[in-house]
């Protein structure tokens, strides 16, 4: 998959290399697979869509386990404050 990661200072996608076993989806929900972030393992139905990392061209987003979507809610609200 070719994937960029959102930097908030450039305003544009980085390239990004996954951590294998990272999905953008799966039909089972039990299914264990790697958050993009962190490569921590996660049961798929656990996860969250990503709001940094996206495939190129089309903007699907990969799943991240709960604790990176936090550090990424943080970092977006954090950027925001700085452009007001």
């Amino acid at each position: 998959m070719d994937i960029g990661k959102w930097n908030y200072q450039t305003k544009e996608y980085d390239d990004y290399i996954l951590p294998q076993g990272s999905v953008i989806y799966t039909s089972d929900m039990e299914e264990m697979v790697t958050c993009a972030q962190c490569g921590k393992e996660t049961v798929f139905g656990d996860m969250y869509t990503s709001r940094e990392l996206h495939t190129k061209g089309i903007g699907l987003a990969v799943a991240v386990c709960e604790s990176c979507y936090a550090e990424e809610r943080e970092r977006e609200e954090a950027r925001k404050g700085e452009d007001e």
